[in-house]
């Protein structure tokens, strides 16, 4: 017996992330697997929201507990390539968290941060343009996908950098205004009190951590929980993660730091 198997059922606002989209690279999601999660939450009469709307609909109380928001950290093309067009036929909004640093660059450069997948190409501005034009929402994930508190208390300089710049890049390439954003790594030890007050002072309305949890009428808006979607997760699994039976990682997340070994 698991603890999972014995933890109660409960429908709630959930926010899910997911990293990469792709149908033959280790660590990712296969785009079969993906389209399968939202015709699971379409039958089971979810209603999908970006990011910023679930928070904000969340937060005063006026969203049915079957809503979900998917998301995407980091920025890889594959996210375009293979989750973008199944989001359009399914007819499904998403939030893109991208770190503005590392993106695809006009000539055709690409960097790729040694914090991420090695090897994976990153999304450019035309591809940001077309996410928007859409109907997705594009958010913030930095501009080279930093330990926001670690950066911070190193120097305070460097941190407004890493997220005014990136939303100033952002709403650049995409012309849009960019109020959302989400912590790399996004454990606690990542955030608090003062990147909650910096994150504020950039211009953004909400944040979102990789603590495992559900949206309340009273989470911080600077700091919303999420539940993470592995890319071995079989339907079963994500069925259960949706229905709560995971939610005592809550309590795992919020008593140990999981951000420790990586600075």
């Amino acid at each position: 017996m698991t603890i999972a198997s014995v933890w109660p059922r409960r429908h709630r606002p959930r926010i899910i992330y997911h990293h990469s989209v792709h149908p033959n690279l280790e660590g990712s999601l296969s785009p079969d697997n993906f389209r399968r999660q939202i015709e699971w939450l379409r039958s089971n009469g979810y209603e999908f929201l970006n990011f910023s709307d679930l928070v904000r609909r969340a937060l005063s109380g006026e969203i049915p507990n079957k809503a979900v928001s998917i998301t995407f950290d980091d920025g890889y093309l594959d996210n375009y390539n293979h989750a973008l067009p199944i989001l359009i036929e399914e007819g499904v909004t998403a939030t893109f968290f991208v770190a503005s640093g590392l993106m695809q660059r006009r000539d055709g450069g690409v960097r790729i941060g040694e914090k991420l997948y090695p090897n994976r190409q990153m999304m450019s501005d035309i591809h940001l343009r077309e996410l928007i034009a859409s109907g997705m929402e594009v958010g913030s994930h930095t501009r080279t996908h930093i330990h926001v508190r670690n950066t911070m208390q190193r120097s305070v300089d460097v941190a407004w950098d890493e997220l005014v710049g990136s939303r100033t890049e952002l709403e650049e390439m995409t012309n849009s205004k960019i109020t959302s954003f989400a912590y790399p790594n996004g454990q606690k030890g990542v955030f608090n009190a003062s990147t909650r007050d910096l994150l504020r002072r950039a211009g953004y309305k909400y944040g979102a951590t990789t603590i495992w949890g559900y949206v309340k009428t009273n989470s911080n808006p600077l700091e919303v929980p999420r539940i993470g979607i592995n890319t071995d997760d079989s339907l079963n699994v994500f069925c259960a993660k949706m229905l709560g039976k995971y939610d005592f990682i809550t309590w795992i997340h919020k008593l140990r730091d999981g951000s420790r070994k990586w600075q």
